[in-house]
Order: structure tokens, then sequence, then C-alpha cells
């Protein structure tokens, strides 16, 4: 019973984050925590002390895929919890495929953004500033040159200050792990 009963609780769940993601730039604990919740308990209930296992596998590798991006600020502790709360309900190895759409959804989610924003060239252009600076900071470290060092002073003050750019990461979480549902319901490869 629980099986079809954790995927309406999971869609529910990725809406609702969604949502709070999209209008309050956050997910809060009263989303996540109930989910990873109901789904210990819930595997429990349907399988035991195996069913506690393969909860908790997911909900540990749905912690750890974001859990460095989160510690370099590139996503919130809300997104960690809520891909660790998807991982509670779809076990370790549907986690992983899901870590793999979201990521893919993210940067195309990210690119989009930076587009119409007009983000994308200045990132761009930073971009080209770092490589110019690492090819500096190499040729200096061979070669020692004091012009080379000036230059890469000198580079390194051209590089534009961004504002920090808000992705909604909760509506890429949803999307990607909704496409593995869809994937693995209709015995998509390698979801079989």
């Amino acid at each position: 019973m629980f099986y079809y009963l954790k995927y309406i609780i999971l869609i529910l769940l990725l809406l609702y984050a969604a949502k709070f993601d999209i209008t309050e730039r956050k997910i809060p604990n009263k989303v996540t925590i109930p989910a990873f919740t109901l789904g210990i308990i819930g595997s429990w209930l349907n399988s035991g002390f195996s069913g506690v296992q393969f909860s908790l596998m997911g909900f540990l590798v749905g912690l750890a895929v974001f859990f460095i991006p989160f510690l370099l600020g590139g996503m919130g502790a809300g997104d960690v919890k809520l891909m660790a709360a998807v991982g509670s309900l779809l076990g370790w190895k549907l986690t992983v495929y899901s870590a793999l759409l979201t990521a893919l959804v993210g940067g195309i989610i990210a690119i989009g953004y930076t587009i119409n924003n007009g983000y994308f060239n200045r990132m761009i252009g930073n971009f080209a500033y770092l490589i110019h600076l690492k090819v500096l900071n190499i040729l200096y470290l061979i070669t020692r040159n004091e012009k080379i060092l000036t230059s890469y002073r000198d580079a390194r003050t051209r590089i534009q200050k961004n504002e920090k750019m808000y992705i909604p990461y909760g509506v890429a979480i949803a999307i990607g792990t909704l496409l593995v549902l869809i994937g693995s319901n209709l015995k998509f490869p390698p979801f079989v």
C-alpha cells in the first residue's frame, strides 16, 4: 500500500517545495522534515528493517549529493534537505538518477536565467578572464617575470563583480525527480 502512497507524497512534496522556492526563495523544514520522516516510517511499515535500510540509504545519498555544492555556497540548505527527503522516498538508486537529472535541469535553468537577466555575457567574460589569470599565474611561476606578474594583477581587477544569482533549485529537483518517476514507471532504461 505504501508503494503508491509514497509516490503521491513525493509528488505533493515536489510541487509544494517548488512553489515555496519560487515564492519564498527557500524550502522550509515544515516541507522537508515530514516528508523524509514519512519516507522512513512508511518504508518500515511496508518492508520492516529492510525498508528502513532502503529509505535511510536513499536519505543519505540525497543528503550527500548536494552537500558539497551547499558548502561551496551554490545552493541552500533547503535544497539539500529536499533531495534527502526525495531519497528517503525513492531509495538510493533512483536518487542518484534524480540528482543527475536535477543537475542537468538546474544547469539549463541557470543558463536561461543568466541569458534572461543579461548576466550571460558578463559570465562568459569573467570565465575568459579566469582562464587568462590561470595562464598568467602559471607563466609567472615558471618564469618569475615581473611583467607577467603586473599583467596578472591588472587582469585581476578587470573581473566584473556579479550580484549573487538566485536559482530556484527546488524547481530543478522537482523536474529532475518527476522525470525519474516517469522513466522508472514506464520502464525506460536504465530504470528497469
